[in-house]
């Protein structure tokens, strides 16, 4: 079943839709409505997921704000940190330094054996000289021959 509806599209977006049509013939309303479809996606997966359980999403609230209790912990905690594991892994659960390692898979096994997930919320990372640095990811930019 589809339901038609008419709107208004600013003609930069239409002039990019039409391109896009163009170049992988097809037509423009179903560049549009696939378009659509994927901008929900996250929700239906989520929806889908939920609906029907008394399940919570993933992850639940509590682990959420479990780990941002250990993050603010790692920050309170940065200055010494920094100055005792310079460029290693540490562990921080429920305030407290539990581990440090050179090699962030050894202490990610030990972690798994001692504090199993979900019973225990971890925060491991790296300590770098920035307490909470700013992360930079490029992205695809296509350019017409």
């Amino acid at each position: 079943m589809s339901t038609q509806v008419t709107l208004t599209i600013p003609d930069n977006i239409y002039q990019q839709v039409e391109e896009a049509a163009r170049t992988t013939n097809r037509r423009v309303s179903e560049v549009i409505t696939q378009t659509l479809a994927q901008s929900f996606l996250p929700w239906e997966i989520q929806e889908e997921r939920t609906v029907g359980t008394d399940e919570e999403p993933f992850p639940p609230i509590e682990h959420i704000e479990a780990m941002d209790k250990e993050i603010e912990a790692y920050k309170n905690m940065h200055p010494q940190l920094w100055r005792e594991y310079p460029h290693q892994f540490v562990a921080i659960y429920q305030g407290k330094l539990i581990d440090h390692d050179i090699d962030f898979a050894t202490l990610a096994d030990r972690i798994d054996q001692k504090y199993p997930y979900p019973e225990h919320i971890v925060l491991m990372r790296e300590v770098q000289s920035d307490p909470d640095p700013v992360l930079y990811f490029r992205s695809p930019r296509l350019v017409r021959d």
